[in-house]
């Protein structure tokens, strides 16, 4: 089988597979993009607007700028930030980095169980690999919601985050969580052996009919 005919099969494996399947895929993919470029590794996590200084932090990194140099600087790590306080990273701080990088691996299998899920034709694949990719959505979206959870209850009560608020890059980690455990429940709950809800809509025609 020629490379093309590989990819034509593909392709028609997913047109024939379950419409949930599809659905989650897509699901499943703008939840890693949102955890992987807009949350993780981005500086925005809290915000702190005080007279002429502007500062933001991110799980790493802390950035500020003031009136009379505005260009944003976040050559300084938080590790590097809180030293110079005479202070040590916080607990907390670790398990939030901990929790959101397990989130972080466990997103991109989501989105590999998923592809195994539309794309790829193995043995019962309508069972065990919609509850593999179910698993790999719940434990991601477990390990990203404790981790927002630990910042969001701890960040307020430290002094050197006093007068900070909450920004985007904490929100969108919240809802590439919410979206993983709607694409694990949509998968759970539209397994074939359970009564499916949803009605499988294969392409209107296969491509291997038309290379």
């Amino acid at each position: 089988m020629t490379v093309t005919e590989k990819l034509a099969s593909s392709i028609d494996t997913f047109c024939d597979s379950p419409i949930e399947c599809r659905a989650c895929l897509l699901l499943t993919t703008i939840a890693w993009f949102l955890h992987t470029f807009l949350s993780y590794g981005t500086d925005i996590w809290v915000e702190l607007s005080e007279g002429p200084t502007e500062s933001n932090q991110g799980l790493w990194n802390h950035c500020s700028k003031t009136l009379s140099n505005t260009d944003i600087t976040c050559r300084e790590s938080v590790t590097n930030f809180l030293e110079y306080r005479n202070q040590d990273v916080p607990g907390w701080l670790h398990a939030t980095r901990f929790f959101q990088s397990i989130g972080l691996l466990m997103s991109l299998a989501s989105v590999v169980s998923s592809i195994f899920c539309t794309f790829v034709n193995i043995t019962d694949r309508k069972t065990n690999a919609q509850v593999a990719a179910a698993v790999m959505n719940f434990v991601t979206a477990g390990s990203m919601l404790i981790g927002i959870s630990i910042y969001g209850g701890q960040y307020r009560y430290v002094t050197w985050l006093k007068g900070y608020h909450l920004s985007w890059s904490f929100a969108f980690s919240i809802l590439a969580g919410i979206a993983h455990l709607v694409s694990g429940a949509i998968y759970m709950f539209t397994l074939p052996d359970s009564g499916n809800i949803f009605i499988s809509k294969p392409c209107r025609f296969h491509v291997l009919d038309i290379v």
